[in-house]
């Protein structure tokens, strides 16, 4: 999330640590900032995603829950209420992907159709409408969704096929449709029938195609599309010197990608050592992660980064304001 972390553990459970002002480590208290706890009724979590300050994971039974910030309905609880511990999004019971934005969540369910709840008065909810949501409702026109990310103002799909879908704020391009116009419901993203895994945040979004490349498009003032230039695209462009990644995460300002040999790198923003390479300097193309290996996933919130060992083992590096990074 912004200023927190969390780590979806092989026995389902969850353990979240860093800020806690809207209850966001989910530990039924409400410190300003916390250490390692865990997530209260989770026994059999297998995603966890977090983003600004509200936490949302899916059971292995296809049910959501949320917790933290709920002031725009984004905990799909009905209401507006910040909650310290897990809520069940009401009428979600097949979820197989969810992804928390800044005021708004979503869930990609197994029968295609993606819903969304929370904030929509910039079109994030795609349901033709701009009126914020605090219950689950399906977005217009998928009936193929496998994946969902979210951004700050925008939401995105990825096809069974491969193609993907965007819609809410526009302004930076960060819907891939060749244009800056808000789409109140989903458009293609120009040129992709090959993706495998998106990631989103803030104002930009990028994918993972299926020959291991990753391609992004939207904001890029920190370089955060990875294409060596501080321009904003409309349409994707492809991350330069990457061709084996093998999993993709998006931070505010950055993003990072694990490659086929366990290594992993970033690019974008680095005023808070983000970019884990021993530096401060902004990259506008990947630059290595330093004295991290055999890494199979990678996380990365407003100013730090978190990845996996394939041993269970977890590193963070950048910002350690709240304690995000564990220390």
């Amino acid at each position: 999330g912004r200023l927190h972390s969390c780590l979806l553990q092989s026995s389902g459970a969850l353990r979240c640590w860093g800020y806690n002002s809207a209850g966001q480590l989910g530990n039924g208290t409400a410190p300003l900032m916390g250490g390692f706890s865990s997530v209260l009724s989770i026994t059999d979590g297998v995603e966890v995603d977090g983003e600004f300050d509200h936490t949302c994971v899916r059971s292995a039974s296809g049910y959501v829950w949320c917790w933290g910030e709920g002031s725009n309905g984004e905990l799909g609880a009905g209401d507006g209420a910040d909650r310290n511990q897990p809520v069940l999004v009401g009428g979600i019971a097949d979820a197989v992907s969810i992804a928390s934005g800044v005021s708004h969540s979503c869930a990609a369910r197994a029968s295609g159709a993606v819903a969304c709840w929370g904030q929509g008065r910039d079109g994030q909810l795609g349901d033709g409408a701009t009126s914020g949501r605090a219950v689950a409702r399906n977005v217009t026109g998928i009936t193929d969704g496998v994946e969902v990310v979210a951004g700050k103002t925008h939401s995105c799909a990825r096809r069974a096929g491969g193609s993907v879908v965007c819609w809410g704020t526009n302004t930076y391009g960060q819907l891939g449709d060749g244009t800056t116009t808000q789409r109140l419901t989903p458009v293609a993203v120009a040129g992709i029938t090959s993706a495998v895994e998106l990631a989103a945040n803030e104002d930009f979004t990028c994918a993972r195609l299926a020959s291991g490349t990753v391609t992004c498009w939207g904001r890029n003032q920190y370089g955060q599309l990875g294409d060596s230039t501080l321009s904003t695209r409309t349409t994707p462009v492809p991350v330069v010197m990457l061709n084996d990644a093998v999993a993709l995460t998006t931070g505010n300002g950055h993003a990072c990608a694990v490659r086929a040999a366990g290594t992993v790198v970033c690019w974008g923003a680095n005023d808070e050592g983000q970019l884990g390479n021993n530096t401060m300097t902004r990259a506008a193309y990947p630059v290595a992660v330093l004295d991290v290996a055999n890494i199979i996933d990678v996380a990365a919130g407003e100013g730090h980064s978190c990845a996996v060992e394939r041993s269970g083992a977890a590193w963070c590096w950048g910002d350690n304001y709240a304690g995000q990074i564990g220390r």
